[in-house]
């Protein structure tokens, strides 16, 4: 453990929060694996008052021992949590906490089918219609076992040793002392809704298969949740080799694999540049925990990353809603270290331009001799363009400066784009693409190629039908 981190958070605990870890030290009341850690002459050492906890406690195990009882990772069984002293929070905390026994039943642990890791980490009901129930966890934990098509969908992928497709599946229980092997609140993953891109939000969307099983999806907030607000994480802590392992491996090993609640505070609100931050004890299988506002049992957050120690990070409730409504996001970061979206534009931002102009190789002297029309698509690729909202003299043509493009309206890919050169009007290009019926575009004509195109991804412009 970093040293100065010791000293800034003892710096911070207050004398209650103090007490209480003196107490735990002095007295040996920890978790076996902490016991083991503060050696008997350290214990009598600090409880004779003859040096200060830090100088006689390895700073790990301080760091440990101040966690677990300042932000202590509750257990739950038999859909309850149960319910330790919580020194470092109001005096009515408990009661929140257990106002929150009600949602338990609606998280569950993302298990896999055929693959290397029996589970990689927690999802929870967002939405339900009938008996068919939306699951939403995080987008690293879906590509263990998929990946993401061009449009967002989630497939799952095969075994590279064996080829057996990979699955994926939602156990509601696996608690402390649940029965080894029990199925009887799992329910299988049919399809992946979506996987978000890696530039935005961390979010994937399961579906599940139609289930007897009376789970109800976890409420929404109304709003963003605000700094120094009391929280809590429901999900399952597990080892993860990015954190401190030796730390872990000592002082944690006993929360691992079943599911816990964490109550914490709200360390950083959400805004335009700044993300959700929160100091709930988590581990590794925390990945997708819904993040619960104490006050009023509502989801605030989707917890997708920590720093051991420090601070995790939660997608805020806002961005929930848009995904869910089939909406893209951008996670906000406080440095900017990709290139701005060029985001959306109503159509007249495109007005007056020219496009493909096929006249663009004539000269006073050859003027109406040197003109290049678009070729002719065959009749399926032509009935299948899409539209452009403003209805160009070229059919079909979603014009910009310099060029345009066709639009395969079922792929969402370009059929054909014409460029021409400014300045240069001895070279000319002109591509047709074949959209591939797996969503790559294959070119099957190029008309003198001596400067191969770049694949096009131009700004969205007048709106296709």
């Amino acid at each position: 453990m970093n040293g100065d981190r010791l000293e800034s958070m003892l710096a911070g605990m207050s004398q209650t929060m103090r007490d209480a870890v003196f107490s735990k030290v002095a007295s040996g009341k920890l978790p076996p694996s902490l016991r083991d850690a503060v050696a008997a002459g350290m214990a009598d050492a600090v409880a004779s008052a003859k040096s200060p906890m830090e100088a006689n406690v390895p700073p790990a195990a301080l760091e440990a021992i101040v966690q677990r009882t300042g932000r202590p990772p509750l257990l739950i069984r038999n859909d309850e949590v149960q319910l330790e002293e919580l020194v470092d929070f109001p005096p009515d905390t408990d009661r929140l906490v257990s106002n929150l026994n009600k949602k338990i039943p609606s998280v569950g642990r993302v298990e896999f089918l055929n693959f290397r890791m029996s589970w990689g980490g927690t999802g929870w009901v967002i939405a339900r219609k009938g008996s068919a129930c939306t699951v939403v966890t995080n987008r690293h934990v879906a590509k263990l076992v998929a990946t993401r098509a061009a449009n967002g969908h989630g497939l799952f992928m095969r075994s590279p040793t064996s080829g057996a497709r990979y699955g994926a599946q939602i156990d509601f229980h696996e608690e402390a002392g649940s029965p080894a092997n029990d199925s009887s609140r799992t329910v299988q993953v049919t399809d992946i809704a979506y996987i978000a891109d890696d530039l935005e939000a961390d979010i994937a969307l399961l579906t599940l298969s139609a289930s007897t099983l009376e789970i109800s999806p976890l409420d929404l907030a109304d709003k963003e949740i605000e700094k120094g607000a009391l929280v809590a994480l429901i999900g399952y802590p597990a080892f993860d080799s990015r954190n401190d392992a030796n730390d872990q491996a000592r002082y944690f090993r006993d929360l691992y694999e079943v599911k816990r609640l964490a109550p914490g505070k709200v360390l950083q609100a959400l805004s335009g540049s700044t993300t959700l931050t929160h100091d709930c004890t988590s581990l590794g299988g925390n990945s997708g925990s819904p993040l619960f506002n104490l006050a009023d049992g509502k989801v605030v957050g989707l917890h997708f990353s920590g720093v051991y120690g420090v601070e995790n990070t939660a997608v805020g409730v806002e961005t929930l809603k848009r995904v869910l409504a089939g909406g893209q996001t951008i996670v906000a970061v406080a440095a900017q270290v990709e290139s701005a979206s060029d985001g959306h534009h109503d159509a007249s931002t495109f007005g007056g331009r020219d496009g493909f102009i096929e006249e663009f190789l004539e000269r006073p002297e050859n003027k109406g001799k040197l003109a290049t029309p678009w070729p002719r698509l065959s009749a399926a690729v032509e009935t299948g363009l899409a539209q452009p909202s403003d209805s160009p003299p070229e059919p079909g043509e979603l014009r910009y400066t310099h060029f345009g493009v066709k639009y395969s309206r079922e792929f969402k890919l370009p059929a054909m784009t014409g460029a021409k050169r400014p300045h240069q009007a001895q070279q000319r290009q002109m591509v047709h693409r074949r959209p591939h019926p797996r969503g790559r575009a294959a070119r099957s004509q190029e008309l003198r190629p001596r400067h191969r195109p770049r694949p096009h991804g131009p700004p969205r412009g007048p709106e296709l039908g």
